[in-house]
């Protein structure tokens, strides 16, 4: 290098480079920018309230011809506060799954909060004093803070009479809870239990919940002759039903006996089909003869059993 000429640090020793907001939320504040060291340049940023947790851009430094970027995003706060409600407070056996929607906020009310960590369960108490109940949820989602927690409740839980309890939503980052919202009450409806078959006599078996418009269920006929010898060589019966309540959409029989012949009668409101067949193989003692899938046209509460 010829003499007189400025080495490489004092021909960049005055320069200040542009720091500027490329994209995104940010803003720059006015008068923050400073040196913090040889070669080293810092400016101060905001960002604005139109932002919302996990919004980012990029950072651009510009001097002269040379630039250099950087992303940035906004830290997303933890949860701390939560609101639940059942969707489902009456369970049965049959249809057992506790489901609860949920909401999480910040302390400012802002839904979309940090996921990581973060972990979330049901927890049901029951008022008979039997062992509490809990159950994961699923994470809320990233832009709402909505979620639910879907609990199919064990059948050993249900008994002859009703059981009441208390639900909550636990939240918790790690293993501190930062944040509990009552379900209010759960009740688990009393389940009817049905024996096998034992003596003569045929039995077929409704749902024990309601049914909804548009629903389908099976209802299975048994069957059974009483004596051990006494082997079943044929069977029929008739399933009467109003029209206004239900549809019949299909059946299905055993293999065990010959197709059913099926004779249908129409009455206002109701129909009955009588069906009958003898058996193309050993006769059996019991059997499982028919499964009849029927569709609600309206809310409704069937009957536990018909014998």
């Amino acid at each position: 290098m010829p003499d007189g000429c400025p080495v490489d640090e004092q021909l960049v020793a005055a320069a200040r480079p542009d720091l500027l907001v490329a994209s995104g939320p940010a803003f720059v504040r006015s008068g923050t920018e400073r040196q913090t060291a040889p070669d080293v340049h810092a400016r101060t940023f905001g960002f604005l309230r139109a932002g919302a947790p996990g919004d980012g851009g990029q950072l651009r430094a510009t001097a002269g011809t040379y630039t250099a970027a950087t992303g940035y995003s906004q830290q997303r706060p933890q949860a701390a506060s939560a609101l639940a409600i059942a969707r489902t407070s009456d369970v049965y056996i049959d249809r057992s799954s506790l489901r609860v929607a949920y909401a999480l906020t910040d302390a400012n009310g802002e839904p979309r909060v940090s996921r990581s960590g973060l972990s979330l369960r049901v927890v049901v108490t029951f008022s008979d004093g039997g062992a509490t109940q809990t159950q994961s949820c699923a994470l809320p989602d990233e832009q709402s803070g909505l979620g639910e927690c879907a609990y199919s409740l064990p059948a050993s839980l249900f008994g002859g009479a009703a059981r009441t309890a208390q639900a909550r939503v636990s939240v918790q980052y790690g293993s501190s809870e930062v944040a509990s919202a009552s379900v209010g009450g759960v009740t688990l409806r009393p389940a009817v239990s049905h024996g096998g078959l034992s003596a003569a006599g045929m039995l077929a078996v409704l749902p024990q919940s309601p049914r909804f418009v548009d629903d389908e269920f099976d209802v299975p006929i048994r069957a059974h002759t009483g004596p051990a010898a006494f082997a079943l060589k044929g069977w029929s019966f008739f399933v009467r039903y109003d029209t206004t309540v239900l549809s019949l959409r299909s059946s299905s029989f055993t293999g065990v006996y010959q197709t059913p012949t099926v004779a249908q009668v129409r009455s206002a409101p109701c129909r009955a089909r009588r069906r009958s067949a003898p058996p193309v193989a050993l006769p059996v003692v019991t059997c499982v003869c028919a499964r009849v899938r029927s569709r609600a046209r309206r809310t409704t509460r069937p009957a536990p059993s018909t014998r």
